[in-house]
């Protein structure tokens, strides 16, 4: 009796040794799913709370729901808009069944977000390609602007839209003083003829620009007047004839994707901007003109890859203050990583330059 009860408490110990083998071995592969690393991948990233803010966007004018598209509106937004236009906003969109948004590049960072997309399926908008910006606004992502185009954005723009953290530079307090000049052909220009003075540097996030003129400049927004007197005479901003268009020449790739060799481009000037007044019945009686300072970036094969002017409340890659006109161009933009520093040496497009070669020197960090 003694053996069989032996037999048998053995063989349970057995089975309960089986059960808690087998047991553990899912607990063990469920617990090695909350590694620090897992953790980190299962948390939603910012960008993915923009797509979804992107996707509610495009719920809205697919079904044609204004109360949803009104919902989505940021609170500067929404301020702009009268009591009038807000009652009638939500009854303005129809529905259009085929509508689909696909995200092209997308960006978040700090309470601020950025998606360039495609706009597929539309059985009545003519655009097919827009660029939203968003505002997280008590922990939702909110529509600031939205902007549509008829060609394709370029997904670096992104970097542009959304640029990186301060670099070094702007840390230190932008220390033009330290940096030294570009040297200017004095050879084959007049003193009176040399409108610009150029200076740069770089650091982890941007490549930095400075043109200095011989006096100050217009400043952003400033509203000025065509001259009447003189028949057909185009509204003048008061800045001298735009910077010269620079190539940024990159000779090595430092852990970045260009290419060594490749030359991008870009240009800087003065703009005037048209504003329509309108009479107590909106119909549009007048015009204003007022002054804005835009940059342009354009890649190796002479594409742009993005536009920013001194309008941009998300990017301030464009500042004017006296006689300074600063750019700050993000090195990923460029396919650069910034972790390295690459050789830029920036040159006149112009085969007669005033602004001679510059080799860029990076500010330390």
């Amino acid at each position: 009796m003694n053996k069989r009860i032996a037999v048998f408490v053995t063989a349970l110990m057995i089975l309960l040794g089986a059960a808690i083998f087998t047991w553990r071995r899912p607990t063990g592969i469920r617990a090695a799913s909350y590694t620090a690393v897992s953790r980190a991948d299962s948390v939603p990233r910012p960008e993915d709370a923009v797509v979804a803010a992107y996707r509610l966007l495009e719920k809205a004018n697919r079904e044609g729901d204004g109360a949803l598209l009104q919902s989505l509106e940021s609170r500067e937004a929404l301020v702009k808009m009268t009591d009038a236009q807000k009652a009638e906003f939500p009854k303005r969109f129809p529905a259009d069944p085929g509508l689909q948004y696909v995200p092209l590049a997308v960006g978040a960072s700090g309470g601020r977000g950025v998606v360039i997309g495609r706009i597929d399926g539309s059985a009545s908008n003519t655009f097919k390609y827009e660029t939203v910006k968003f505002l997280l606004e008590d922990g939702a992502w909110k529509v600031d602007v939205e902007s549509m185009s008829e060609s394709p954005l370029d997904p670096r723009a992104v970097y542009a839209l959304l640029p990186p953290v301060d670099g070094a530079f702007l840390r230190a307090g932008s220390p033009w003083a330290s940096i030294a000049y570009a040297n200017s052909n004095s050879k084959f220009f007049k003193e009176d003829e040399l409108d610009w003075k150029m200076q740069a540097t770089q650091d982890e996030s941007f490549l930095y620009i400075r043109f200095e003129a011989r006096a100050p400049l217009p400043p952003p927004q400033v509203e000025v007047h065509k001259d009447n007197t003189v028949p057909g005479k185009a509204v003048n901003s008061g800045a001298p004839s735009s910077p010269p268009v620079m190539k940024i020449k990159i000779s090595e790739a430092a852990g970045g994707q260009t290419a060594n060799g490749q030359a991008f481009s870009f240009h800087a000037s003065d703009v005037i901007q048209t504003r329509a007044t309108f009479d107590e019945k909106g119909q549009a009686n007048s015009n204003r003109f007022f002054v804005v300072y835009s940059l342009t970036v354009r890649d190796p094969a002479d594409a742009t890859i993005f536009d920013s002017n001194t309008e941009e409340t998300f990017s301030h890659l464009v500042a004017v203050q006296d006689r300074f006109l600063e750019l700050k161009i993000p090195l990923k933009s460029l396919g650069l990583n910034g972790k390295t520093s690459p050789a830029i040496t920036l040159e006149e497009a112009n085969s007669l330059a005033k602004i001679l070669p510059y080799q860029v020197v990076s500010f330390p960090h």
